[in-house]
């Protein structure tokens, strides 16, 4: 599913979060996982649900996650995932995910801003909890393409 731009600009975790609580992506009984295609002046270009799993695990394909952030042709990402059970902490397999999305934008030379994880109850951003699997430290140099 896709989803249209957004003028709003995404200077912290908070500011996706807000987009996608209004789509109703916390809400899901099963997990999403969602790309946020982020330009260069930091407003969202668009923003897909990639992936669905089960209630507590979604497979994320690796060479489909490539080929589609090369083809959007942004400077920088946010992903996204829903914890329908309502835990709030990441678990090993989305840290798993997150180094080799980390690693994946790395090699295309795509800025991972962020990965978040959301809940019925409020969110995780591993840029707030200062994660040393993130590429990207802040929100404020998204570079060019």
């Amino acid at each position: 599913m896709k989803m249209p731009c957004y003028w709003e600009s995404i200077n912290s975790p908070s500011n996706i979060v807000k987009i996608l609580v209004q789509k109703g992506f916390h809400n899901f009984d099963i997990e999403h996982f969602t790309i946020s295609f982020i330009n260069k002046d930091k407003t969202v270009n668009e923003i897909i649900d990639f992936a669905q799993g089960i209630e507590n695990k979604c497979a994320v394909p690796m060479n489909e996650l490539a080929l589609l952030i090369l083809g959007k042709e942004c400077p920088a990402i946010i992903v996204s995932h829903n914890h329908p059970q309502g835990t709030l902490e990441p678990s090993t397999y989305d840290n798993n995910i997150t180094a080799h999305i980390t690693f994946l934008c790395e090699s295309l030379g795509v800025q991972l801003l962020d990965h978040v994880i959301l809940t019925k109850e409020g969110y995780y951003s591993y840029l707030e909890n200062n994660s040393r699997l993130l590429n990207s430290k802040n929100f404020m140099n998204v570079a060019e393409v």
